[in-house]
């Protein structure tokens, strides 16, 4: 005879879901340009990488179709010749071909603070609340679920631009 704990039961109701509440697709650190490799580096690659993550969300039949996209960071590129309007329209439209378009957000890593500027970050992250306001927002892709994607920049010197009181 089997014994059961009190966890049995719980482990064994996760078994028996059929689909998830909700899927997430995450990519990092595309850091993309469009300007020649500096090898190692091959900025104009990191955009295909996008696009390939992008086809894979929106047909693999383990997650398709995902409920949200959240880049951790470093969408962009700073190196020089790198022109981050021209960027952000590339990331733009192949983020807007996928089925999770509605829902696509950025955590910002350096290299975007870098290319944007504080003052110029809401191109790429519309939802993110511009200073003094809270430093996260919050995003729901399921009933009941809530996700919150933080400003990792709040307190930092990187955040902050020089002479300033924050």
């Amino acid at each position: 005879a089997m014994d059961y704990d009190a966890y049995s039961s719980f482990v064994a109701v996760d078994v028996e879901a059929r689909r998830p509440l909700f899927t997430v697709g995450l990519i990092a650190d595309t850091q993309y340009a469009d300007t020649d490799d500096a090898p190692p580096r091959r900025f104009r690659h990191g955009l295909e990488v996008l696009k390939r993550a992008v086809a894979f969300w929106d047909t693999s039949a383990l997650v398709a179709p995902v409920s949200m996209v959240v880049h951790l960071g470093n969408a962009l590129a700073t190196e020089a010749g790198a022109s981050p309007p021209a960027a952000l329209a590339a990331l733009r439209e192949v983020a807007g071909r996928s089925a999770a378009a509605h829902a696509w957000h950025v955590a910002l890593g350096p290299h975007d603070l870098a290319a944007l500027g504080m003052a110029g970050v809401g191109a790429l992250t519309p939802l993110r609340p511009l200073p003094p306001a809270a430093a996260y927002y919050a995003v729901s892709p399921s009933a009941g679920w809530r996700c919150l994607i933080l400003d990792a920049f709040d307190v930092s010197l990187l955040g902050c631009s020089r002479g300033s009181a924050g």
